[in-house]
């Protein structure tokens, strides 16, 4: 049988895929004036050493290796493909509980800060009404004193008016000798003396 119907349709295009290589490692070397003929005549060679040795099958390498390692490749990558899912799903899982963990941790301190709001505006409140309250009665105080004070000072007044007026009566008394008179004819008749219009 001919090379092609011993290879497979990949095979052939992995050697050819080799032959092609070769030859532009043999164009870097050998740096030739026209590449694409010294790669027609090159290939040519090659295609003649090749159609010489069809028939000697046995001395074909087999392609039963490479098949099974390009099957084990493919393997491999389906693995890692499906591995790789599996882990985007775990970092998708694992981002958005990452998320909803920030949310859950943004509406609990905003909660705790609304409630320490609330505290202190409470407490000032409470402060608020207590210093209304202390003024309230700081003011209520201040006016009993001051109306205490003005009690005081009335009574002051009415007591030095009459202090005023009962020292008056007594140098009026003093002047006219009122004060002694009486007391000794009380003392010598035992009878108060009559004013002049009582005889």
């Amino acid at each position: 049988g001919s090379l092609a119907s011993v290879m497979s349709s990949e095979d052939v295009l992995t050697h050819v895929e080799g032959l092609l290589q070769e030859g532009m490692v043999r164009i870097f070397h050998e740096k030739p004036a026209n590449p694409t003929l010294f790669l027609a005549q090159w290939l040519a060679e090659r295609a003649a050493k090749e159609g010489a040795a069809v028939g000697r099958t046995a001395e074909l390498p087999t392609t039963a290796p490479l098949t099974a390692e390009r099957e084990k490749v493919t393997a491999e990558l389906k693995a890692a493909k499906a591995q790789n899912v599996e882990l985007e799903e775990y970092l998708d899982s694992a981002i958005s509980t990452m998320l909803e963990s920030e949310t859950a941790l943004a509406e609990a301190e905003e909660a705790a800060q609304q409630g320490v709001r609330r505290a202190l505006a409470a407490a000032q409140k409470e402060v608020e009404a207590a210093v209304a309250a202390g003024q309230q009665r700081v003011e209520a105080e201040v006016r009993a004193v001051v109306a205490q004070e003005r009690r005081v000072e009335q009574t002051i007044k009415v007591m030095s008016k009459k202090q005023s007026a009962l020292d008056m009566l007594r140098g009026i008394e003093s002047e006219m000798g009122l004060s002694e008179r009486p007391r000794e004819s009380v003392a010598e008749n035992g009878v108060a003396p009559q004013s002049e219009g009582e005889g």
